[in-house]
């Protein structure tokens, strides 16, 4: 009785992250990627004011004056949010206590790994932390769960 009736199930998801929305009030006007992403510079920064001055060196971005029109596109291929492989698992026992009646136990683990996926960057220009990412979570963190099912 001990020895069979196992059962163990995973799945795991695996995928690029999102495409991040770009902010409405700026357009782009230079290289928005970085040589080694970090947490810190997920994307280019550097924002340069209607007036074309810039307090960095290399502008990616400018603002945009009052009452213009969106030429840039809601979003940038190269921009996306982050992402890791999140892994889900679960064992069941199923124990047979008659021809007519049996006993299913299970354990089922969400996120069993306890993977953190960080929120998406800042995307607000007049931010001074405008694209970097905070420390904030997007998904769920491990979650446990024991269920109990008789069958008849």
């Amino acid at each position: 009785m001990l020895v069979g009736g196992w059962e163990y199930n995973f799945i795991g998801i695996m995928q690029s992250g999102t495409p991040v929305d770009l902010p409405g009030n700026v357009d782009i006007v230079g290289n928005i990627n970085v040589d080694n992403q970090s947490f810190s510079q997920w994307f280019n920064g550097c924002v340069a004011a209607t007036n074309g001055t810039a307090s960095c060196s290399n502008p990616a971005w400018q603002l945009r004056g009052p009452n213009t029109l969106r030429t840039d596109p809601f979003r940038v291929a190269s921009i996306r949010n982050p992402s890791r492989p999140i892994w889900d698992m679960s064992l069941n026992k199923r124990i047979f206590i008659t021809e007519r009646f049996d006993f299913q136990a299970r354990l089922e683990a969400f996120n069993v790994f306890n993977t953190p996926i960080r929120s998406g960057p800042v995307t607000d220009p007049t931010r001074k932390d405008f694209g970097q990412i905070l420390l904030s979570q997007s998904n769920i963190p491990r979650q446990v769960q024991i269920g109990l099912k008789l069958n008849f």
